[in-house]
């Protein structure tokens, strides 16, 4: 995470999905944040620094996860 200025940046989220998957579940520490296209970026603003689970899923069912740390920088 940025701080530039005092105002936070949002994290791009992005994923290449198999063929036939049309939407892409978007979830931070089991909690539902937004849905995108697969190839297509989701924008999501951290509540703070930390350490964070994400994980998405595809319209069949399909899911992978990977931990994300965010730190505040000058």
């Amino acid at each position: 995470m940025r701080l530039a200025r005092g105002v936070r940046q949002p994290v791009a989220f992005s994923a290449v999905a198999d063929a036939g998957a049309r939407v892409l579940y978007w979830f931070v520490n089991e909690s539902y944040v937004g849905r995108s296209a697969p190839g297509e970026a989701l924008y999501w603003q951290a509540p703070d620094a930390g350490s964070y689970r994400v994980r998405v899923v595809d319209d069949h069912g399909r899911s992978d996860e990977r931990r994300l740390e965010l730190a505040l920088v000058n």
